[in-house]
């Protein structure tokens, strides 16, 4: 008979530790905790019974039904024996097919990783070690693109050795290195945090290594652990804050910047978020615009011959201009009476609004 098996949950029935998908690693007559979602006695204790029982066969993946007289659970699980730590012996189930768990020696090693990494460090060793049994590794070589600005997050990224680069593309397909990134930096972690598409590329400098955690097996840990969520949703309002005022530093420096970088109503949200008083110039194409800030609030805007919540309306579809921020006092008296969240909410709607029913000949 193996000594450890992997148990994957089904059918959950009436079991209130495992829910389908979920896996319960077992090195007989013990279970491995950090390579189980969950620890369930009942389920060791009808399992090791049920191996127990004479020729069984145990070359292939087999089902187990967890169900006694004093414990009528009725799970269904898919049984793989392994002959080693991380090998699945026979053909896997197709539906519940798992990457083979790490064993320990590389788990410990991620684990290093994972502690000297400010997204991870803070975490409790339980946590991590959940977390290190689903890293994968993963190469890239020289100059391979690793996240592309625009599509769907699908993996956070830990750099193992190499370094890897943040580019910005323009329309003409030319590249501008941002920022390098060396052994330990992370990347990627923002877009499986909140579900938006990546914000910029990332390609590897020369040959790189990585350890990678897919979003799937990311939303997968914080589903089990509440406590891992309010973690990351408050790192994420970290972040969020940090951004902000970073970007509030620039603008009030006069830094000219690309709005298919950041939007208008992020700059609006960020420039009433922190009460600026000033001018933001914009550029788009041939036009230009100007919003007047006062305490955060919008007091007038002009562009394109109009002026007032009309004008600012008309400057949320400009994607791709410049703008700039000009601090300082205002003489204007306020011609735009909503708030800045309210005109931000009512551009929206007309955007959502034109998007649905567009106007003849577009």
């Amino acid at each position: 008979m193996p000594e450890r098996f992997r148990l994957t949950s089904l059918r959950p029935a009436k079991c209130s530790i495992y829910a389908k998908g979920e896996k319960c690693t077992v090195a007989v007559p013990r279970v491995l905790k950090y390579e189980s979602d969950g620890i369930c006695m009942f389920l060791l204790r009808n399992f090791l019974a049920e191996v127990s029982k004479p020729n069984l066969d145990f070359s292939a993946p087999f089902d187990f039904i967890c169900d006694s007289p004093d414990h009528p659970c009725g799970g269904l699980f898919r049984v793989e024996p392994m002959e080693a730590p991380g090998e699945v012996t026979g053909v896997r189930h197709k539906e519940t097919a798992e990457p083979a768990a790490i064993n320990t020696a590389v788990r410990m090693s991620y684990m290093k990783v994972l502690l000297r990494n400010p997204f991870f460090g803070p975490l409790p060793i339980p946590s991590l070690a959940q977390i290190a049994a689903r890293l994968e590794a993963r190469n890239f070589t020289s100059h391979e693109k690793i996240l592309t600005a625009g599509e769907p997050g699908r993996h956070f990224y830990i750099i193992l050795s190499g370094e890897c680069e943040i580019v910005e593309v323009d329309k003409g397909g030319n590249e501008k290195v941002i920022v390098t990134l060396d052994e330990g930096k992370c990347f990627g972690e923002m877009s499986i945090l909140t579900g938006d598409p990546v914000s910029t590329t990332v390609r590897a400098k020369a040959d790189v290594a990585t350890l990678h955690l897919s979003k799937e097996e990311f939303d997968h840990i914080l589903d089990r652990n509440p406590s891992l969520y309010r973690h990351f949703l408050k790192l994420l309002a970290s972040r969020l804050r940090t951004t902000n005022r970073q970007m509030i530093e620039e603008l009030e420096r006069g830094v000219t910047g690309k709005l298919s970088m950041i939007t208008l109503p992020e700059l609006a949200q960020a420039l009433a978020a922190s009460g600026r008083t000033g001018t933001l110039h914009l550029y788009w194409r041939d036009k230009q615009g100007i919003i007047v800030f006062s305490n955060g609030q919008i007091y007038d805007s002009k562009a394109e011959q109009l002026a007032g919540e009309e004008a600012f309306y008309r400057m949320m579809s400009w994607v791709d201009g410049n703008f700039k921020f000009s601090q300082g006092e205002v003489a204007t008296d306020r011609k735009v009476p909503m708030d800045t969240m309210g005109l931000l909410m009512e551009g929206m709607r007309r955007q959502d609004e034109t998007k649905l029913h567009p106007p003849p000949g577009q």
